[in-house]
């Protein structure tokens, strides 16, 4: 009987083990999720700028011509994506980057 028990209680053991390392990968799954999905936010924002950027050939008048500061582009071995983004939006709110210039400053500083 006292054989039955420890067998028992040592497939209980296992059980609880299995689904600690189960849980840890559900968490670790739901993390992936969540800064995809937040990449995802940052993607579409950008894309509604760029619906709203004036047709190639456009002129700019001279008042939104002038030059903006260069902005480092993104380097995935240094920084994640939204510590990026966050970097950019401050970038153009410091440099009063009108909305409609943004998407040129980011492309032109993405390289």
């Amino acid at each position: 009987m006292e054989k039955l028990v420890k067998m028992m209680q040592l497939q209980l053991q296992r059980q609880r083990e299995e689904m600690q390392q189960q849980r840890e990968k559900m968490q670790a799954q739901e993390q992936r999720f969540r800064e995809q999905a937040e990449r995802h936010a940052h993607m579409t924002a950008m894309l509604q700028l760029l619906a709203k950027t004036p047709q190639s050939g456009q002129v700019f008048p001279p008042a939104t011509v002038s030059a903006t500061p260069t902005f480092l582009p993104f380097d995935s071995t240094s920084e994640l994506w939204k510590d990026y983004w966050s970097r950019f939006l401050s970038f153009t709110r410091a440099h009063a980057v009108p909305d409609d210039r943004q998407v040129q400053v980011f492309l032109t500083n993405s390289r």
